[in-house]
């Protein structure tokens, strides 16, 4: 028969336990050789019910091991406060307030997509229909290439190519403008580099230089740049795009056409739930939405224009509300169930965007949005997990408040309404 290795306790002769129990065997044989049988059963059954407390008191010292607090996995879906039967449109729809009056009427709803495109400078937005790329553009161009220059010599936007090109390039008044519908996704980048930049610290290393991505028959306005690049205007954003992306170049814009009618809670919360599980794309990298895009894709789908960022986008609508930083939690919930009766509810926070769709049957505030992550905080632990979510889905507003940067409502700082309020 093959023999164990010997197994060292780690002390030199024996753990205590073991030394321990070696006295007590010896000592039992000795009491087995004076007392008769009836009395050894006895004696036994005591050094059986001893060793056992041996045993559990030698458990019992040891130290308890924490649960595992992971830096990073994977979110659980649906994510907590939600269930499977709120991933459905039907279900808010059946809670949505009373309905008199439309969000917009027909003519109310082109009246304000006009009113966006003549203050298109107060929205980060251009009317394709009128721009022509001159020298009067010229220092829109010239800060942004400036402010990534700056960035990248702060360390904090980072490029792991040596040749990145921010060299200016001057417009001129005799150029013509082209303009291109274009035929499949085309990248407008922030700079004239397809190369990637890194902001400092970004776990999930997201290309800070595609500004946006143009969907397949969306209209671009260009002119060439220099070396094969040339400088791209859609409604929303400009940038840079490789020429090889726009063929059938044209030398003015089509005509475009508006017949979506008046617009609905129901109409406009069936396309925003329409997005519902897409997967999250800084600046719609790889066909995914990030929060601003989405929010702009589900108004388009109903003929309300908006703007590309997040921040022009709460400008862009009917009533602004500010929220105080030290304002209670009950206070902030009451204003955003105020602004949802009236019309539609956008929630911003820095940098981020959400819509709300109000409270489902536990009471729980809930919203929908495109978003990459949320941390909690590992119980029985200071320390916390990122959660990846990348796409779009539902939340709770509760959602990451016990985590040091707070939950999501405690960190609103605006709502946005858009819509005709309703008459009761």
């Amino acid at each position: 028969m093959q023999q164990r290795p010997h197994q060292s306790s780690g002390y030199p002769d024996g753990s205590p336990v073991q030394k321990t129990g070696s006295i007590f065997v010896a000592r039992l044989g000795a009491v087995c050789r004076t007392f008769g049988p009836s009395r050894l059963k006895r004696v036994v059954l005591f050094a059986f019910i001893l060793l056992i407390g041996l045993g559990c008191h030698k458990q019992g010292s040891r130290k308890k091991l924490s649960p595992p607090c992971p830096s990073e996995q994977i979110a659980a879906f649906p994510l907590p406060g939600i269930d499977a039967e709120q991933q459905k449109v039907e279900y808010w729809l059946s809670r949505m307030p009373k309905e008199i009056n439309p969000l917009f009427t027909e003519q109310a709803r082109v009246d304000r997509n006009q009113s966006l495109l003549e203050a298109a400078d107060d929205f980060s937005m251009f009317d394709l229909q009128q721009l022509k790329i001159n020298a009067a553009l010229q220092p829109r161009i010239t800060r942004r290439l400036t402010y990534i220059g700056k960035e990248m010599q702060k360390g904090q936007l980072i490029s792991k190519s040596a040749a990145f090109d921010l060299e200016e390039h001057l417009l001129s008044d005799s150029s013509q403008t082209f303009y291109t519908t274009v035929d499949r996704p085309t990248p407008i980048f922030c700079t004239p580099n397809d190369k990637a930049l890194y902001k400092a610290n970004d776990p999930y290393a997201l290309n800070r230089n595609l500004c946006s991505t143009a969907r397949k028959d969306e209209l671009i306005a260009w002119q060439p740049w220099k070396e094969g690049w040339a400088l791209s205007f859609s409604e929303y954003t400009f940038g840079f795009t490789p020429e090889t992306y726009l063929k059938n170049r044209k030398g003015k814009a089509p005509q475009s056409s508006e017949a979506h009618g008046t617009l609905s809670r129901e109409s406009f919360l069936r396309a925003a739930f329409s997005f519902l599980g897409q997967p999250y794309g800084w600046g719609g990298q790889n066909g995914g939405l990030d929060c601003s895009r989405f929010i702009k894709e589900s108004f388009a789908k109903v003929g309300v224009r908006m703007p590309r960022h997040s921040s022009a986008q709460l400008k862009a609508c009917s009533t602004i509300i500010e929220i105080p930083e030290d304002a209670p939690l009950s206070n902030r919930l009451n204003l955003i169930e105020e602004a949802h009766h009236q019309g539609i509810a956008l929630l911003q926070l820095p940098g981020h965007i959400m819509l709300y769709l109000g409270h489902n049957d536990q009471g729980i505030p809930v919203v929908l949005h495109a978003f990459m992550d949320y941390k909690d905080r590992c119980k029985g632990s200071t320390k916390e997990t990122r959660h990846k979510v990348a796409k779009v889905a539902l939340s709770s507003l509760y959602l990451g408040d016990n985590s040091a940067q707070g939950s999501l409502l405690r960190r609103i700082t605006a709502i946005g309404i858009l819509g005709q309020p309703n008459d009761d």
